[in-house]
């Protein structure tokens, strides 16, 4: 049982009786306190050879949290878990327990050198115990885009800005990309982390069709179209790409001219480019015509015109492209959907 597992009023009582207190880490005397609402036990000498730290308030909240998460996965879990080993070569701050798995989860928010984090890392490995760590700052950096198999070490990000009830931490596994806190270790007890030696990019481009209000030289409406790309990687959030289709593709016009056959009612005709030279600047491109004036509406060279005077009608899906490169990672899926 941890201090917070007791109740606030049996902790004073206790507290009040001012009994000896033993600390687990390395037996030495500490007294009962309620720190900022939190209940704890404090050395009141510590010894060099204590492998207990003391913690921030900040660091006290983490463990709860990433203790509760794991509880509320399903697993057993405490904080300041001593190696049951007589030796102590290790404190976990949070250790959790499903049958004969156990997983130490350990939050560094001060500054620490990679000989050392590397170092700790490899006790938990001899004692056969996962470890994983949240670590804050510069040297998550090198480790989540350089990442290590052997050493499951993420980047743990602290949202100054975040409003009451939001989440406030969260876990970056990969560069540009945020788990929260609870989520994270939620996602990793569950086996939706994953050691994955190629990395899946999925491609997910569409034909956006765009009723243009008038022609700038006839004035009648007409329909043009364009090609939207998102590149997502592992789990991470769509981003723009430039899309690798062109509008001359067969099965772009095809998907075109298959929405203006389904919709009759339009009341516009959808102009096709083409590839040619504009008999103004003599500059060879892809180019719209106006079908009523044939009129270049231009699609490079004049979009300033139309993306000003124009509505999205609709979205046509266009099948998706996936590819592989040579990148080991951690992989995060909640499907079960690795790169492989």
């Amino acid at each position: 049982m941890s201090a917070e597992d007791i109740p606030l009023d049996e902790w004073r009582a206790i507290q009040a009786q001012k009994p000896p207190i033993r600390m687990f880490c390395c037996l030495t005397q500490g007294y009962m306190r309620v720190r900022e609402e939190h209940q704890e036990f404090v050395h009141y000498r510590r010894t060099q050879e204590c492998l207990g730290r003391p913690d921030s308030p900040s660091h006290d909240l983490l463990k709860i949290a990433v203790r509760n998460a794991a509880r509320a996965s399903g697993w057993s879990a405490e904080v300041e878990v001593p190696d049951p080993d007589p030796d102590r070569k290790w404190i976990a701050d949070v250790l959790a327990n499903k049958d004969t798995a156990r997983v130490a989860f350990e939050i560094q928010i001060s500054p620490i050198t990679k000989e050392a984090l590397l170092r700790r890392q490899d006790v938990y490995s001899r004692s056969r115990v996962r470890c994983c760590w949240f670590v804050k700052g510069f040297l998550a950096d090198g480790f989540i885009s350089r990442p290590e198999r052997r050493s499951p070490i993420f980047k743990l990000i602290e949202d100054q800005e975040a409003e009451l009830g939001s989440p406030r931490y969260f876990v970056s596994i990969i560069p540009g990309q945020r788990i929260p806190l609870k989520e994270a270790v939620s996602s990793l007890l569950r086996g939706e982390f994953k050691w994955c030696q190629v990395r899946r990019t999925l491609r997910n481009e569409k034909i956006v069709i765009l009723r243009v209000n008038e022609c700038s030289n006839c004035h009648c409406p007409l329909g043009m179209f364009d090609i939207e790309a998102e590149l997502s990687e592992c789990g991470s959030v769509p981003k723009k790409a430039p899309a690798q289709r062109s509008l001359l593709d067969a099965i772009v016009q095809d998907a075109v001219e298959q929405y203006v056959s389904e919709h009759p009612q339009l009341d516009f005709s959808i102009s096709y480019p083409r590839f040619m030279a504009c008999p103004r600047s003599r500059i060879e491109d892809i180019y719209f015509t106006c079908g009523h004036c044939k009129e270049i509406i231009g699609f490079d060279r004049h979009d300033w015109y139309w993306s000003r005077h124009s509505s999205r009608i609709a979205e046509i899906a266009l099948p998706q492209q996936a590819s592989l490169t040579n990148d080991p990672h951690w992989c995060n899926s909640t499907a079960g959907d690795f790169c492989r």
